[in-house]
């Protein structure tokens, strides 16, 4: 059993898969076993599947290191037997067109890697992950990382204009609604507005201009705490990245 460990800037995620093998020795199947769980303190490793959990060998990828540094003293308090991987860009296994590919983030490479490799083959795939903050990807039928955009995530965004605006207020989840009026009538509802539709327009827009660039139209994916609430076209694949790293951990243990 692999856990997929996914270390973002506000929040840790991990997921646990089983992985079947070709006839070859290669992984070729990766089913996940239970839900996608929120890792905190106090959590309960019983939550990743129902069931006797044995063999559980820990695969972990990070854009937070003081967070990372967190999980990982956590880990080995409370599992000190148990395997565990930290996942370097240069082991997801995708080929990156850019000219630093060693500065991209590893969570952009693994949700590319992993969309890769679902289905449909051979066609151009474009990458939306919103969380902290959002990006958008393009991989060319190859599986060759092309590159895109990043953008502020909602959440960032409203803490920034809190800090830089004395008299804008920092909004909460609850503010910042799944879908609000262009017509904010007080000063909360048209700051929620400008960040909700901002973001919306921003991803459709980025969207269009990467399909551009092809000569047939992608496959859209999106993944990543906010991408659900935003009327953005594409397939859901709410463990896109654990998958990528999921994929990785098959190989190196």
């Amino acid at each position: 059993m692999i856990v997929a460990v996914d270390v973002g800037n506000t929040s840790t995620h991990l997921a646990a898969y089983q992985v079947e093998f070709s006839s070859g020795g290669a992984p070729s199947l990766l089913t996940r076993l239970g839900p996608i769980c929120r890792w905190t303190d106090t959590w309960s490793v019983d939550e990743l599947v129902d069931g006797h959990q044995s063999g559980r060998c820990w695969a972990i990828a990070s854009v937070n290191s003081r967070r990372e540094n967190e999980f990982s003293a956590w880990l080995s308090e409370h599992f000190p037997t148990e395997s565990m991987q930290h996942i370097r860009g240069d082991q997801v296994g995708i080929s990156v067109n850019l000219g630093q590919p060693d500065r991209v983030g590893i969570d952009r490479l693994l949700a590319a890697a992993a969309a890769h490799s679902l289905p449909p083959f051979h066609v151009p795939k474009i990458v939306v992950d919103a969380g902290t903050a959002v990006t958008v990807d393009l991989i060319d039928a190859s599986g060759t990382f092309q590159g895109g955009t990043i953008l502020a995530g909602r959440g960032a965004m409203t803490k920034a204009l809190n800090e830089l605006a004395e008299k804008l207020p920092d909004l909460t989840d609850e503010q910042m609604k799944d879908s609000v009026s262009a017509v904010g009538k007080t000063t909360e509802e048209a700051l929620a507005s400008g960040l909700y539709w901002g973001m919306v327009g921003g991803v459709r827009e980025v969207i269009q201009q990467l399909t551009r660039t092809l000569d047939g139209p992608p496959v859209i994916m999106t993944t990543g705490g906010d991408a659900r609430r935003l009327p953005i076209p594409g397939d859901w694949v709410p463990d896109l990245v654990l998958l990528g790293i999921a994929r990785v951990g098959s190989r190196l243990f």
